[in-house]
């Protein structure tokens, strides 16, 4: 059967391949000098850094409510409120590890975007190159990998503003939790503020037991706000590290799970193979 389709000259041949590596060349040149001050820039995640310092912020006054509660529950009459004052010093722990996440994820934004520009994306181009110099059974092999590194560079620039937005959502719904632990943080502080000088300077363990009594009617009174503030805190801290901690190692395992999908394998492994493979054959 005859066909009408004309083979194609390998004069043309050559040209398509000058053209599309000076394409990947523009493309690398582009990510690196265009792409990737935009995306260093702490301006292009003005949303998701506003939304982390704000963040930051709550936690730093529920670690300072969370010492100030214990310190009072602590005081009140004959021990009642040690275990509460306990298990709040041990909240400050994890208030502590919210706040170290949340200061991780306010550098990671940029140094993916830096990574993903400078880094992945060329690499991608590079191995747009090697399919086009390379020979037709690698040919595909290399291009597969290029549309891979590609789709990596997009899900690293995306996992923290999506986990961000997630973590917006998940707040709105428990605002009132986190405003009446911000509350707890506030009552506390004021309460330490509101010490008499006489009282800090001499007979302090004397006189800081009966300054506190006086606070609430009776010991059952003093227990239940002890009681309340634990449990604000405990929600306003869950809450916290579910949207700082969870969401984001939920979104980066799902896109791991993506990539793996498209690559069929593991990605290090199939670099490094393909790689050594066109150098040995070169």
């Amino acid at each position: 059967m005859k066909t009408n389709e004309k083979p194609v000259s390998p004069g043309r041949t050559k040209l398509l391949a000058v053209l599309k590596l000076i394409a990947l060349v523009t493309a690398a040149a582009l990510c690196i000098m265009v792409i990737r001050p935009i995306l260093t820039n702490p301006e292009t995640f003005r949303n998701s850094i506003d939304y982390l310092e704000g963040k930051k912020q709550n936690a730093m006054k529920i670690s300072l409510g969370t010492g100030s509660a214990s310190f009072i529950v602590s005081a009140l009459h004959n021990d009642t409120g040690t275990p509460i004052a306990q298990e709040l010093a041990k909240l400050a722990n994890y208030i502590l590890f919210v706040l170290s996440a949340i200061l991780l994820e306010r550098y990671l934004l940029t140094a993916l975007g830096f990574l993903a520009s400078s880094v992945i994306m060329p690499l991608a181009c590079l191995f747009g190159a090697f399919a086009v110099l390379s020979k037709d059974e690698n040919k595909k092999k290399f291009r597969i990998l290029f549309i891979r590194f590609v789709i990596l560079a997009v899900f690293l620039v995306q996992i923290l503003p999506v986990a961000c937005a997630c973590g917006q959502g998940i707040e709105k719904i428990n605002r009132a939790s986190i405003e009446a632990a911000m509350e707890d943080a506030e009552t506390a502080n004021e309460i330490i503020e509101s010490i008499p000088e006489d009282t800090k300077k001499k007979n302090f363990f004397d006189k800081i037991e009966d300054f506190f009594s006086g606070l609430w009617n009776n010991a059952k009174e003093a227990y239940d706000w002890a009681k309340t503030v634990l449990s604000h805190f405990l929600s306003a801290t869950a809450v916290m590290i579910v949207t700082t901690i969870a969401i984001p190692i939920m979104i980066l395992l799902f896109y791991l799970c993506v990539v793996r999908l498209l690559t069929h394998q593991e990605m290090i492994g199939s670099v490094v193979s393909m790689v050594g493979g066109w150098f040995r054959r070169k």
